[in-house]
């Protein structure tokens, strides 16, 4: 009877024992396959942070891209409109300095008094030269900013720092063109024509007197005909 009974206690430990190990048993594969799930999400959010990373990376260069190009546009325009500026200002100072030439020689063949105009045209062609050297130098440092827009760190205002420097000074070289000009060069073609006018008047009072005398003569050598 005694043994029956340590018999059924020692089944009843076996059974307890194998249940206690399947069920440990149990619990480590769902330990390991948590394990694993918790492993595998970290690595999609990784995965993750690490597109969405790349992506704006390359929002971040297309939109850097797209405003280099505006900005390459954009001094483009400017370069295509002071070129025309500069092609417009050589016209008109390059007619004038020919005009002037034309005149003073013209003007030497009637045998007037030219100096001061002649002196006129050797300044104005070296403001003129002036005027053409700013206008290059303003072109070529538009065409730099240009070719360094996407070099160059900051907005449009920043790489037109030195085309903004040089602006003023063809601005001042225009107008000091024009008042030399009016204040000037319109003041001794004002002397030009009195002297013109003077001229013309000797002329005529000379050739009045030429007449008065010729019919003087003519009226002495009718009267001593006469006599």
């Amino acid at each position: 009877m005694k043994k029956t009974l340590i018999n059924k206690a020692i089944k009843s430990w076996a059974w307890l024992g194998g249940t206690i190990f399947f069920v440990l048993m149990g619990i480590g594969v769902v330990l390991a396959q948590t394990t694993n799930s918790i492993n595998s999400n970290q690595e999609t959010r990784a995965q993750k942070k690490e597109t969405m990373q790349q992506a704006a990376n390359e929002k971040k260069t297309q939109m850097k891209e797209q405003a280099c190009e505006t900005i390459e546009r954009r001094i483009g325009n400017l370069i295509n409109r002071y070129e025309n500026n500069q092609q417009k200002d050589q016209g008109v100072f390059g007619k004038l300095v020919k005009r002037m030439e034309g005149m003073i020689t013209a003007l030497d063949g009637k045998g007037l008094d030219t100096s001061d105009l002649k002196e006129d045209v050797v300044i104005l062609k070296e403001k003129v030269a002036n005027l053409n050297q700013l206008n290059k130098e303003f072109i070529y440092s538009l065409k730099e900013a240009q070719q360094n827009a996407c070099s160059q760190s900051g907005q449009l205002k920043g790489m037109l720092t030195e085309p903004r420097k040089i602006m003023p000074e063809i601005k001042k070289a225009v107008q000091d063109i024009r008042q030399f000009y009016v204040n000037t060069i319109r003041a001794h073609l004002v002397q030009i024509r009195n002297q013109w006018e003077a001229q013309i008047q000797q002329q005529i009072e000379q050739k009045t007197q030429t007449m008065d005398q010729e019919k003087t003569e003519n009226q002495n050598t009718t009267t001593n005909y006469e006599d």
